[in-house]
Protein backbone atom coordinates (compact mmCIF):
# COMPACT_ATOMS: atom_id res chain seq x y z
CA UNK A 1 0.00 0.00 0.00
CA UNK A 2 2.66 2.14 0.65
CA UNK A 3 4.89 1.63 -2.21
CA UNK A 4 1.67 2.66 -4.30
CA UNK A 5 1.33 5.93 -2.04
CA UNK A 6 4.25 6.97 -3.06
CA UNK A 7 4.06 5.97 -6.81
CA UNK A 8 1.20 8.39 -6.75
CA UNK A 9 2.93 10.70 -4.93
CA UNK A 10 5.98 11.06 -7.58
CA UNK A 11 3.24 11.72 -10.14
CA UNK A 12 1.17 14.27 -8.66
CA UNK A 13 5.07 15.88 -8.23
CA UNK A 14 5.70 15.36 -11.95
CA UNK A 15 2.42 17.23 -12.38
CA UNK A 16 3.05 19.90 -10.58
CA UNK A 17 7.08 20.56 -11.52
CA UNK A 18 5.19 20.69 -15.03
CA UNK A 19 7.29 17.98 -16.16
CA UNK A 20 4.28 16.57 -17.86
CA UNK A 21 0.33 17.07 -18.45
CA UNK A 22 -1.99 15.75 -16.40
CA UNK A 23 -3.60 14.01 -19.59
CA UNK A 24 -0.08 12.21 -19.29
CA UNK A 25 -0.21 10.74 -16.14
CA UNK A 26 -3.99 9.99 -15.55
CA UNK A 27 -4.41 6.63 -16.26
CA UNK A 28 -1.46 5.52 -14.28
CA UNK A 29 -3.32 8.16 -11.59
CA UNK A 30 -7.16 6.27 -12.13
CA UNK A 31 -5.68 2.84 -11.87
CA UNK A 32 -3.20 3.63 -8.80
CA UNK A 33 -6.18 5.40 -7.09
CA UNK A 34 -8.27 2.20 -7.88
CA UNK A 35 -5.26 0.07 -6.52
CA UNK A 36 -5.53 2.35 -3.19
CA UNK A 37 -9.44 1.55 -2.86
CA UNK A 38 -8.99 -1.89 -3.10
CA UNK A 39 -6.24 -2.33 -0.65
CA UNK A 40 -8.21 -0.55 1.78
CA UNK A 41 -11.18 -2.30 1.26
CA UNK A 42 -9.18 -5.83 1.72
CA UNK A 43 -7.09 -4.47 4.68
CA UNK A 44 -10.87 -3.62 6.48
CA UNK A 45 -12.15 -6.55 5.42
CA UNK A 46 -8.81 -8.40 6.94
CA UNK A 47 -9.07 -6.68 9.87
CA UNK A 48 -12.54 -7.66 10.65
CA UNK A 49 -11.66 -11.53 10.33
CA UNK A 50 -8.59 -11.24 12.50
CA UNK A 51 -10.54 -9.47 15.10
CA UNK A 52 -13.89 -12.11 14.32
CA UNK A 53 -11.48 -14.73 15.16
CA UNK A 54 -10.23 -13.58 18.17
CA UNK A 55 -13.73 -13.54 19.71
CA UNK A 56 -14.16 -16.90 18.76
CA UNK A 57 -11.23 -17.70 20.38
CA UNK A 58 -11.62 -16.11 23.39
CA UNK A 59 -15.08 -17.90 23.62
CA UNK A 60 -13.95 -21.29 22.91
CA UNK A 61 -11.26 -20.86 25.81
CA UNK A 62 -13.87 -19.59 28.32
CA UNK A 63 -16.33 -22.40 27.53
CA UNK A 64 -13.12 -25.05 28.04
CA UNK A 65 -12.59 -23.03 31.34
CA UNK A 66 -15.82 -23.16 32.95
CA UNK A 67 -16.12 -27.33 31.26
CA UNK A 68 -12.95 -27.44 33.27
CA UNK A 69 -14.40 -25.78 36.14
CA UNK A 70 -17.36 -27.92 35.94
CA UNK A 71 -15.76 -31.09 35.88
CA UNK A 72 -13.31 -30.04 39.29
CA UNK A 73 -16.07 -29.44 41.16
CA UNK A 74 -18.01 -33.04 39.95
CA UNK A 75 -14.95 -34.57 41.33
CA UNK A 76 -14.31 -32.74 44.78
CA UNK A 77 -16.08 -35.09 47.52
CA UNK A 78 -18.14 -31.70 48.31
CA UNK A 79 -19.31 -30.45 45.06
CA UNK A 80 -19.33 -27.50 43.52
CA UNK A 81 -17.56 -25.15 45.92
CA UNK A 82 -19.85 -22.40 47.12
CA UNK A 83 -16.84 -19.86 45.89
CA UNK A 84 -17.76 -20.24 42.26
CA UNK A 85 -21.01 -17.45 41.22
Amino acid sequence: MKNIQSRLARLYEVVEAAYLQLADVAPPIREYRSRLEELGKMRVQAEAEIVARAVETADTETVKRYAQDLLKSQKSPRGPSSGHS
